[in-house]
């Protein structure tokens, strides 16, 4: 159930680096089987199967573990993290020894690990096992649908293992949350006026108050799965809560109610929000809306990608003036969907040109503001403005480089910005009330 595990660790220049490999799964298993494992409390960077011998690196993706491997026994020797520690990085191995079998065009699941540090001895972890079959199935149904298509009821093998019983997930969750409420441990948290929220591991949802800078009145919710919270959205005291089995769940009022998830959804990206409603968008673009609490959905699947996008690639921003879901970063896909906020009506709309990131999207009454990523980089700094009801997007020159904008209005009219001139690391302040065209310097 719980296993005590001692770290070792050693430091690494900066220079020095670890080769990263996705591995993905062929269409089709054939001889081959398939490991499966979800790793909460590190962010793990490699894995060690088999002493070294078949020793493996690879990018654990979104904290599931997905490894083909050939038939026969293998043991999970350990996982290794890195962390910055002054001008260098240490690179620490948990050890955990976790033999398995794998078998031909099977899927072997070797259940969810959560990793928490010894409060009085940060040089331990404490690892709990947890049997999270239901999640595993779903999360390989929305993550490799093919795969999960071909499978028989008995192909998908929970391995042997000293689990958590089921009697004492509670525990557990409200050891994990008070761990995270207190940043002793990574999660989500949305912080609201009253109280905050706390999201984790084995289907963590909680709820407290922070009081005289201690936490009280934690309390957690029984959310009948052990899938991990992968996105918060709030609006006013109510809070949507995706999960990445696919659930959906809606704190208000002190209680926890299932929503209806979309069908046929993928693997949750982001969540948010509305008046009007609820959007949910998947890891593959595709859009989803209700507008009575998930009783029912509508879609938009026009822009849906082949294959899945990583969570943190995935942005939902907007609010009564218009609502609009992009990619950015290390997204190699650069999609922009828009939809005006009183009635879902997405559409794909331009990019504006030579635009390769995104950093910020802001949904004005006049159209929409676009801040380039790339535009940092150059002595001229940019922002592009789309008026409603056209596709031309204008450029607007900004009054220094390194502008942080903020948009004081609804009419998208009042723009205040800090900049800096040239490489100079004095930072001005500026304000436009034509929505960018002139600036004047405060």
């Amino acid at each position: 159930m719980c296993k005590k595990l001692f770290l070792c660790f050693f430091a690494l220049s900066l220079s020095a680096c670890t080769t990263k490999v996705n591995m993905q799964l062929p269409e089709h298993l054939a001889n081959q089987g398939v490991l499966m494992a979800e790793i909460y409390g590190i962010k793990g960077e490699n894995v060690q199967i088999d002493g070294g011998t078949n020793s493996t690196s690879l990018f654990i993706n979104d904290g599931h573990l997905v490894l083909p491997l050939s038939p026969g026994k293998h043991i999970l020797n350990g996982i290794s993290f890195t962390r910055a520690k002054g001008a260098s990085t240490v690179t620490t191995t948990l050890h955990l020894d976790r033999s398995f079998d794998i078998a031909p065009g099977r899927i072997t699941n070797l259940g969810l690990v959560l990793f928490a540090s010894d409060q009085k001895d940060q040089r331990q972890f404490h690892a709990y096992w947890l049997d999270n079959t239901p999640e595993a199935r779903r999360y390989l149904r929305a993550r490799y649908p093919s795969i999960s298509a071909s499978l028989r009821d008995n192909d998908f093998l929970l391995a042997p293992g000293d689990y958590v019983p089921v009697s004492e997930i509670p525990k557990i969750r409200r050891l994990i949350g008070s761990l995270i409420a207190s940043g002793n441990l990574a999660g989500t948290i949305e912080d609201s006026d009253s109280n905050s929220v706390v999201g984790g591991p084995g289907g963590l949802i909680g709820q407290y108050v922070i009081r005289e800078e201690k936490i009280v009145d934690l309390k957690i919710f029984d959310t009948a799965t052990l899938a991990n919270v992968v996105d918060v959205s709030r609006l006013g005291d109510r809070h949507l809560i995706a999960m990445a089995d696919g659930s959906l769940f809606l704190l208000e009022q002190g209680r926890v109610t299932s929503v209806g998830a979309p069908p046929n959804a993928g693997v949750p990206g982001k969540v948010k929000l509305l008046p009007g409603g609820m959007v949910v968008v998947d890891q593959r673009l595709a859009v989803y809306w209700s507008i009575d609490d998930g009783k029912h959905w509508q879609n938009y699947r026009a822009a849906q990608l082949t294959n899945s996008i990583l969570m943190n690639d995935i942005v939902i921003t907007g609010n009564k003036s218009g609502l609009a879901v992009y990619t950015k970063n290390s997204s190699q896909t650069k999609k922009i969907l828009y939809s005006d906020a009183d009635n879902f009506t997405f559409r794909q709309i331009p990019l504006p040109p030579e635009t390769a990131f995104i950093r910020n999207i802001a949904c004005r009454e006049s159209g929409i503001f676009i801040e380039p990523e790339d535009a940092r980089v150059s002595r001229e700094e940019v922002i592009y403005f789309k008026a409603k009801g056209t596709d031309v997007w204008i450029p607007r020159t900004m009054p220094g480089t390194y502008c942080e904008i903020s948009y004081t209005d609804d009419t998208g009219n009042l723009l205040k910005a800090s900049c800096r001139m040239s490489f100079s690391r004095t930072m001005h302040s500026y304000m436009s009330k034509d929505g960018g065209e002139h600036w004047q310097g405060l």
